[in-house]
């Protein structure tokens, strides 16, 4: 599965759009207005909005909209931009701090992403 496609199908399925996340509010926008004609991809839609941390039915988004992308790939060159600036506008608000972690690319082992730390981290993998 494209990784990027998981990761829209995750942010659609959240459907949290922080203040000023204006192209995050529009990707989610336009996914609905994809689906709306479609009832097999709206149910897919609303399965992940109310179940947003379960991974089985966020990575049946993901083969939805990888499903649209294929039929339509000026629907899926329009995702991609859109996540483009979406994912900046992604940030975690933590006792006043903003935190922002970006990541691209592949992952061959363990990758951390992380806010404030105090004291130390330890991996004790083998």
């Amino acid at each position: 599965m494209d990784p990027i496609l998981v990761s829209i199908a995750g942010a659609v399925a959240k459907e949290v759009v922080p203040a000023g996340a204006k192209a995050l509010g529009q990707l989610v926008q336009r996914v609905k207005e994809k689906f709306a004609n479609d009832r097999n991809a709206e149910l897919v839609l609303a399965s992940a909005r109310k179940a947003p941390d379960n991974e089985a039915v966020v990575d049946m988004l993901a083969q939805v909209l990888d499903n649209a992308e294929q039929a339509d790939p000026g629907f899926g060159a329009e995702l991609r931009t859109l996540w483009e600036t979406a994912r900046a506008e992604i940030t975690v608000t933590n006792g006043g701090d903003v935190i922002t972690n970006t990541f691209t690319g592949n992952v061959t082992g363990t990758m951390f992403q992380v806010g404030k730390i105090k004291g130390g981290i330890h991996d004790h993998r083998p």
